[in-house]
């Protein structure tokens, strides 16, 4: 009995520091990378509804991609298979879409500023070589 209590805990020890030196700090840097640019995605949503560039209704409407998207990149993002892990990423992914959604309607250009805007770019009084 004491060599397959020697060799279990051998082995166990070896498991446990080949995935702390090993595999976690690559999981580490994926997982942080990660996050931390998910939590920048109301800020960059805000920026192109500000210009124009999305607007909060056309975010609405695309809701449904925007969460399998945010599913998939989750998963492609987690080192581990289990659906915990990648709830942990995908949750607070579809949470910022919201707001970013909610963000871009305070926030963003109204259809009659866009208009305008587009108008000042193509005015019949510019002068054009």
């Amino acid at each position: 009995m004491w060599p397959f209590v020697f060799w279990g805990t051998l082995l166990l020890y070896l498991g446990v520091a080949f995935c702390f030196w090993l595999v976690l700090p690559q999981a580490f840097r994926a997982m942080l990378l990660g996050f931390g640019v998910i939590f920048a995605v109301p800020v960059v949503i805000a920026f192109l509804a500000i210009v124009g560039l999305v607007s909060w209704r056309w975010l609405a409407k695309y809701r449904r991609h925007a969460i399998v998207l945010n599913v998939v990149l989750a998963a492609i993002i987690t080192p581990t298979g289990d659906p915990f892990n990648l709830a942990l990423l995908a949750v607070p992914m579809i949470l910022f879409y919201e707001v970013g959604i909610v963000l871009a309607r305070v926030l963003g250009k109204r259809p009659a500023a866009l208009a305008a805007s587009r108008e000042r770019f193509t005015s019949p009084t510019e002068i054009r070589p």
